[in-house]
């Protein structure tokens, strides 16, 4: 479907192709490039690192399950508590 992979391109790049470890192929290299490669998760970077410096609580609603994925994997790796 043509359509949902343009939703997917709009997202995250990692929706179609991500990172793998060497060590373990399985597994999915977590580090900056998960911000960096993405425009909105740039912006939200910057949010949030505001938003935590001032002790704001935020909501993030998401449609895909797979950006959720993503979005857990950014708050492991910039030590965020979330809940999901």
């Amino acid at each position: 479907n043509v359509l949902m992979q343009m939703r997917k391109v709009c997202n995250h790049p990692y929706l179609f192709v991500a990172p793998v470890s060497h060590q373990d192929p399985n597994a999915i290299t977590l580090d900056s490039r998960l911000v960096e490669v993405c425009g909105k998760m740039k912006l939200l970077d910057r949010m949030l690192n505001v938003l935590k410096e001032n002790g704001n609580k935020v909501l993030i609603f998401c449609q895909m399950t797979r950006v959720m994925d993503l979005l857990e994997d950014y708050m492991d790796m910039r030590g965020y508590k979330f809940c999901r």
